[in-house]
């Protein structure tokens, strides 16, 4: 009666950590390894994200937050120690501290995937974080 009680209790603990395991892997996968919701130029993203702020529409972001988002645009700011860059003027993109960026220079024409993660209504940017570009 013991050793049955040990194994159903052994069996439901290996079912919880293989399925906790199996969603972390899925939840946290590295964005690169992952397709995008959706894919705008920086102008048409920030125009429609600063649209639902408004007008007070802040259910419509969420559809997008914590998304991968690809977005095409022109490089306004390159930061190579902080790691970011910043597309038409209000698209931040924060890059990990290893991503090489010196390839990158102002004015160039470039696509970004990264994980959407807010609208900065202080500096009217839009956030994007664990950026890579998209040769």
């Amino acid at each position: 009666m013991n050793t049955k009680k040990i194994t159903v209790a052994l069996t439901v603990l290996i079912i919880v950590i293989v399925g906790f395991l199996i969603w972390y892997k899925i939840k946290f996968k590295p964005v690169k390894y992952k397709k995008a919701k959706v894919e705008f130029t920086a102008e048409i993203f920030y125009n429609k994200i600063a649209a639902y702020y408004s007008q007070g529409n802040l259910s419509e972001e969420k559809k997008y937050l914590d998304k991968v988002i690809q977005v095409e645009g022109v490089v306004t700011s390159v930061d190579t120690l902080s790691n970011h860059v910043v597309l038409n003027n209000y698209t931040f993109c924060s890059f990990s501290l290893g991503y090489q960026l010196k390839s990158i220079n102002i004015e160039d024409n470039i696509t970004i995937k990264g994980k959407y993660v807010g609208y900065s209504s202080l500096f009217k940017q839009l956030n994007l974080d664990e950026c890579i570009l998209v040769e």
